[in-house]
């Protein structure tokens, strides 16, 4: 039962989908308003970008802010992105 718990966790099945999202704000200022839960990517003097799982849409939703999704999948799109991503120990075994 254990090993079935410990694929499901590494396949990612409990882990919930983030989204890279963009939100406006008045100002720079209202950064330090949002909750400290979100994880902010960037932020300017107009918008935020966050990464964020659907509690947390929900809960800036409920705050009264509009999301626009900017990458549906995060992790997808990383995945994608940094697919022939060599680490410094994988470039030296490659040389080798």
């Amino acid at each position: 039962m254990s090993q079935i718990l410990l694929l499901l966790i590494l396949t990612g099945l409990f882990s919930s989908r983030l989204k890279l999202v963009e939100i406006d704000i008045p100002d720079h200022d209202a950064v330090y308003t949002l909750p400290k839960s979100l994880d902010i990517l960037d932020a300017n003097d107009s918008t935020v970008r966050i990464l964020a799982t659907e509690q947390d849409l929900k809960l800036l939703h409920n705050a009264g802010y509009i999301t626009r999704t900017v990458i549906a999948d995060y992790q997808a799109w990383l995945d994608s992105t940094l697919q022939d991503y060599r680490t410094y120990a994988q470039v030296c075994s490659i040389m080798r």
